[in-house]
């Protein structure tokens, strides 16, 4: 299949090549963690559902490539199995938990706002530690906003 970009024709198949590293760093920011870790061989699969299509060897030198920009994957040797999951994120769980907690008993923000946010906060993590910041936190009292005006005055 072709595609044409900047007046380009490109085969959808030399595209996704090229993209190939990007959904890797994907696949395991998203299905990894310290808990949830990926053999060589779900990773592959998780590629060929992106189209892409590459031998062991290839994910091997990817995922060198990925620590050499700086993504912190570790490799552990469990059971005669080798599995990868990411280390270190910009930020530990306990912090995301404290900054979703802040924007639930904030007041001044609205639920539809503070949902927002809060699933955006979710993307800073693994969907198994995503699921741990999905709890409801109930100040007696306090009552949330219903102007979604004021969360754009705060800036001001």
């Amino acid at each position: 299949m072709l595609l044409t970009i900047n007046n380009k024709n490109v085969l959808k198949s030399d595209m996704n090549q090229k993209l190939k590293l990007l959904y890797l760093m994907q696949i395991l920011l998203e299905k990894t963690d310290d808990m949830h870790g990926m053999t060589s061989q779900e990773l592959i699969q998780e590629l060929a559902n992106h189209d892409i299509h590459i031998e062991r060897k290839t994910l091997y030198s990817d995922l060198t490539l990925l620590q050499k920009f700086g993504v912190d994957i570790i490799k552990v040797n469990r059971n005669r199995t080798v599995l990868y999951h990411i280390g270190c994120r910009d930020f530990e769980l306990a912090e995301l938990k404290i900054i979703v907690d802040l924007i639930q008993s904030s007041k001044f923000l609205t639920k539809k706002k503070s949902d927002t946010l809060i699933r955006k906060i979710e993307k800073q993590t693994s969907i198994y530690e995503a699921k741990q910041l999905q709890h409801q936190v109930y100040i007696h009292g306090r009552v949330k906003s219903e102007n979604e005006m004021i969360y754009y005055n705060v800036d001001q």
